[in-house]
This record gives structure tokens, sequence and C-alpha cells, in this order.
């Protein structure tokens, strides 16, 4: 693979529209770049709002500590040379940000593995109980869809190239906990496939195996998520890939469920 494009490469960034970035002080946005350039291991990578939930209508900083629901990107070179860049969730207000984790990474290793990722914010949501419910409410929620694509390129002896690609999507939900602010990931969507893609003119690209699974998610009603039944051949890689419900009170319970890095 090419390596001469490679910042443009790294991240695929949907252009978003200014309404769904939020205008936040240079100052603001230094504290959680900071902290994720400091994980990232890449100090000089710049650092810029990528996009943001959908706001909450009748909210704002007067009555919630994380109206806002944002991603940040950072690129740039690490000092070990890698061109680097990542996405990372930051929730806050105007007036501060607090770096909550990385959602997705992209760089090119020397064994010919290439990372990238998208990412789309969807509409801020509000899970409340008004009490005797039966439920417990975690408040504001900010959910982002998340899909990184790894591609590993292997060489045949006829001169021609394999490729395996890995597409995985997973819906990060992230909101106030009792620990603190958390984001938690889960599947939705992987597909794997092996190609040889087309090395000169006239020559084809041929899909050599593919296989995956899917399932639809929603937020619910009583404090939980709402997972379909996964479809396609590698359902089976699921903890749960049954219909059923999970609550976010108990997202770290299931073993299809993962933090972010911190």
């Amino acid at each position: 693979m090419s390596r001469i494009p490679l910042i443009a490469a790294l991240v695929c960034i949907a252009p978003a529209a200014l309404a769904d970035i939020p205008v936040v002080d240079d100052a603001v946005l230094k504290v959680p770049c900071d902290v994720a350039r400091t994980l990232d291991a890449c100090p000089a990578c710049k650092c810029s709002l990528r996009t943001s939930t959908t706001p909450y209508p009748g909210l704002d900083e007067r009555t919630s500590d994380i109206v806002i629901g944002a991603i940040i990107d950072v690129e740039g070179k690490r000092p070990d040379g890698v061109d680097y860049a990542a996405a990372h969730v930051v929730l806050g207000t105007i007036t501060k940000l607090e770096h909550v984790g990385r959602v997705a990474e992209s760089y090119i290793s020397e064994e010919n593995h290439f990372r990238q990722y998208d990412l789309v914010a969807r509409p801020a949501a509000m899970q409340m109980c008004p009490g005797g419910c039966g439920f417990d409410a975690v408040g504001l929620i900010h959910p982002f869809e998340v899909t990184t694509s790894d591609i590993v390129t292997k060489n045949l002896e006829d001169g021609t190239v394999e490729e395996t690609i890995g597409d995985e999507t997973r819906v990060v939900l992230c909101f106030e906990g009792a620990g603190g602010l958390t984001c938690a990931s889960m599947p939705i969507a992987l597909e794997v496939r092996v190609k040889r893609p087309q090395m000169a003119p006239g020559m084809k690209e041929k899909i050599l195996s593919r296989k995956g699974f899917k399932r639809t998610w929603k937020l619910g009603k009583a404090g939980d998520i709402v997972f379909g039944k996964a479809s396609g051949k590698l359902a089976s890689v699921l903890a749960q890939p049954e219909a059923h419900k999970l609550s976010l009170m108990d997202l770290y319970r299931n073993k299809d469920t993962r933090p972010l890095d911190r």
C-alpha cells in the first residue's frame, strides 16, 4: 500500500456541518488535547474538534455538566517516526471539557498492517426515572458509532498481493455513571473479507471470502440498550448474539462490552 498520502489516508473524515461542532475556546480544548497527546505518545500532534452529538433539546450548562459530547482528532508524527491519528471522546461544557477515552487509532505498521477509522455522532438522548419506576437512570447519554478498518497485505509468490480486511463497527455510549464520566463500547457489526485487488489495467478485483455479522441497537425506555438478534456467519463470536436488553448500569458485566483506552 502506498504511503505517500499517508496523513490524508489515516482518518476517513466526513465533512461535518458547522452546527455539529461546538464553539470552544482554545484554552478549554487544550486540557483534554494534552491528555490525548500524552496517551497517544504524540506530543507534537495537532488536536482539533471533529464532531459532536446533536444536543438534547432544552439542556444547557445550567442544567447539565455534560451538555457536550464530542470527538477530538489527534494527528501527526510520533517521536518514533510513525504517522498517526486517533479519535478521543470529550464530555462537558463550553467552559470545561474532560477527556474520557480514545475510541480509535489509525497508523501503518511495518508488518503491512494498515488501520484507519471513521465515526458518526448520533443525537444525544435522555434516560430519566421520575421515581418509583424500578430502574436506575443515567441521565444524558452521548452515542457514537465507530468503525475501525484493519487491512493486512500479504505478498504472494506470483507477484500479486492478497488483502485481509476487517471492518468492525461499535456503538459507544458515554454518560456520567456512579464512578464519574465513562464510555462503554459494544460491537454491532463485523465484516472480514479476503480479496485480491486489481493489480493492473484490465485485471478484476477478486473476493475470495466474506463473512461477518450485524445487529440493530436502540436506547430503551427503562435505562437500557436494546440489541436485535445478530445475523451472519460470525454471530457466534458475540457473547450474546440473541436479541436482548442490557441495563446501562450493568454494561461492563457483559463480555461484549469494553471500556475506552484512558
